[in-house]
């Protein structure tokens, strides 16, 4: 992987193996078209793995909170379920690879509260044992869900170009309740953004 030229990784990064290492929870859930099951089974079988995909799908659905629910059902399309059970499906299907990392950008935008409230505490429980990465626009669930939190906003350089920019991080509750930048301060108290 490279930034601005620099190789990041080194030359003996495979770049497979850091997408395995990754999983990545879209805004609005992406399953595939194929069975419930098939959904949760695609990584490893691209990964090689032919026996056991029973006692992974089944054990990536209990990470994900989706076992009770789908049990008796894991022919089924994947199409047939909720939104909210779509998206823990997704994350299912992300667990069954052992990823180091999830990223979740907007997993909740397209829930319902209820739903929400599934993938929160699942989001929760789940960072007992994985770096989680959301990117969110909710307030109230980044405080709610996250340990640190990113400030990030788009400037304009001398140029006039829009370009990215950190900042501040810290624990939540300080960016919440003792920012350091004022920027940081007027988007947490709603003056702007």
């Amino acid at each position: 992987m490279r930034y601005h030229g620099q190789d990041l990784y080194g030359d003996d990064v495979d770049p497979v193996e850091v997408r395995r290492r990754i999983g990545m929870v879209f805004q609005k859930p992406n399953p595939f078209p194929k069975s419930i099951f098939d959904n949760v089974a695609f990584g490893p079988r691209v990964n090689g793995v032919r026996q056991g995909l029973e006692d992974i799908v089944h054990d990536a659905l209990v990470r994900a909170a989706l076992w009770d629910e789908v049990h008796d059902s894991l022919d089924k399309s994947a199409f047939a379920l909720s939104g909210g059970q779509q998206q823990r499906l997704c994350i299912a299907r992300c667990l069954a690879v052992e990823p180091d990392v999830l990223l979740m950008d907007e997993p909740c935008s397209a829930l319902d509260p209820l739903a929400t409230t599934h993938i929160e505490t699942l989001m929760r429980e789940l960072a007992a044992d994985y770096t989680i990465v959301i990117v969110t626009h909710n307030m109230q669930q980044a405080a709610r869900v996250s340990d640190a939190t990113a400030f990030m906003t788009v400037e304009l350089d001398e140029a006039g170009n829009r370009v990215g920019c950190l900042v501040e991080v810290d624990r939540t509750d300080v960016i919440f309740k003792r920012p350091v930048d004022p920027r940081t301060e007027g988007y947490v108290n709603g003056t702007f953004g």
